[in-house]
């Protein structure tokens, strides 16, 4: 097993440690499917949990280029996951996973590997920096000219990456796989940020801090709970929104949430990571 992977089980169990979020209550912002392991880890420090999802997943507005890529399968050497949600998406079009185990899968993030591996498939490359940029390190240079990349991402991700593989001579077929917006329906986050009810706020994202905001009819209350990011990029798209940042997890993992959100302590304050 994955020794994070390994690691967040053990810390999710009833000898993590001590009861140090008694009391406390944190907003889980992930979807549901997404975010057993976190509750989990935050429920055995004594923490009251709430999942609110603040992203949705939709089709995307046009699916026929998606369709038309997954049709080209045979063609591709290497695939690009950066989210779970992509896996996902593959997935329901693949009749059998098997048929992917002669492409080589890179990923980026703990998640995303565990949902190509929960397939049966392989990961052949996960840089230990989850982001795009360490992803691009890692795999360039295993790339030649003969190689052709299928990146399958969501509508409102960066076109970077693909172009920065393009500019080194390889064949990158990129696919709008699905969108991501705002849960529809009415929300009681509004309601409990006001009535003090909220400690702590976990971010995976920018854009699900940015469908948070959306969701508030009174952005402004976000403020009186404390905010828990994954990592650097959440954490700079966070104060690009001119948002504090009161804790940041090490490592980008529920364990690496649950600790940040542990070391910072349980008292609402201004201070900020």
């Amino acid at each position: 097993m994955d020794p994070v992977s390994r690691d967040a089980i053990e810390f999710s169990g009833e000898h993590a440690g001590g009861r140090e979020l008694q009391g406390i209550s944190v907003v889980v912002t992930r979807l549901e499917a997404e975010s057993a392991e976190l509750v989990r880890g935050l429920e055995a420090r004594g923490a009251r949990v709430l999942v609110r999802p603040t992203m949705a997943v939709f089709p995307p507005s046009d699916g026929a280029p998606f369709q038309q890529a997954m049709a080209r399968m045979a063609r591709y050497t290497w695939m690009i996951f950066t989210s779970a949600q992509a896996v996902s998406r593959v997935m329901e079009l693949v009749p059998d996973p098997a048929d992917l185990a002669g492409h080589k899968i890179a990923v980026v993030g703990p998640q995303t590997a565990r949902a190509v591996e929960a397939r049966g498939l392989r990961v052949a490359l996960r840089p230990e920096r989850s982001d795009a940029a360490a992803l691009l390190a890692a795999l360039a240079p295993l790339l030649g000219p003969s190689d052709r990349v299928f990146y399958p991402r969501a509508e409102s991700v960066s076109t970077d990456l693909a172009a920065a593989l393009r500019s080194g001579g390889i064949a990158v077929d990129e696919a709008i796989a699905y969108r991501v917006g705002p849960p529809a329906g009415p929300s009681d986050l509004g309601d409990l940020l006001a009535a003090g009810e909220i400690d702590w706020i976990t971010a995976y994202s920018g854009s699900a801090l940015r469908h948070l905001l959306e969701m508030l009819a009174d952005p402004a209350a976000i403020r009186r709970a404390r905010l828990a990011s994954i990592g650097p990029a959440t954490s700079r798209a966070a104060r690009d929104l001119g948002l504090a940042v009161h804790a940041e997890a090490v490592s980008p993992d529920a364990e690496g949430m649950v600790r940040a959100i542990v070391a910072a302590g349980n008292a609402i304050g201004p201070d900020a990571v």
